[in-house]
């Protein structure tokens, strides 16, 4: 009788399988690099939009506090209307078209709200990577602090 010799199948490998692994290998690290990669570009850009929500707010805050400034020098200057900001020699003047500062636009609203009161917004519109259009606003009630108000003397009880 001939002896065959017998192949244990546990001890062997397929042909191939070593290939498939290093395939699964190579397809699970791309993913992950494929996933970090994104979040570091998402990270870089939600940097770069809060780093421009916040100039946008510092230039908003400078035009209502521009606009103090110039209520504080002459109320009586404070006209109803749409304005830009001008900083020349250190004196704030309005300006008949909104101002730019970069990528940003500042406009300046103006309206009376009553007697001796103004009520001032400043809007900051820029675009932001040439695709989306944001926009900042804060509003401010102005009054003239210095003028005197008239109280009429209180009523005495009834007897």
């Amino acid at each position: 009788m001939h002896k065959v010799p017998s192949q244990k199948l546990w001890q062997s490998e397929p042909q191939g399988f070593m290939l498939l692994e290093a395939m699964l290998a190579t397809i699970t690290f791309a993913i992950i690099g494929m996933a970090l990669l994104g979040a570091l570009v998402y990270a870089q850009q939600s940097f770069v939009r809060s780093g421009e929500r916040v100039r946008a707010a510092f230039l908003a805050q400078e035009g209502l506090e521009a606009v103090r400034i110039l209520r504080n020098a002459d109320a009586d200057a404070l006209t109803d209307g749409v304005y830009g900001l001008a900083l020349s020699g250190n004196v704030w003047t309005l300006t008949g078209a909104p101002d730019t500062q970069g990528i940003f636009t500042r406009t300046v609203t103006i309206t009376t709200t009553g007697s001796d009161r103004k009520s001032v917004t400043t809007s900051i519109t820029w675009s932001q990577n040439g695709r989306s259009e944001q926009s900042y606003a804060l509003t401010s009630l102005l009054t003239r602090w210095n003028v005197p108000i008239e109280v009429p003397p209180p009523e005495s009880p009834p007897l």
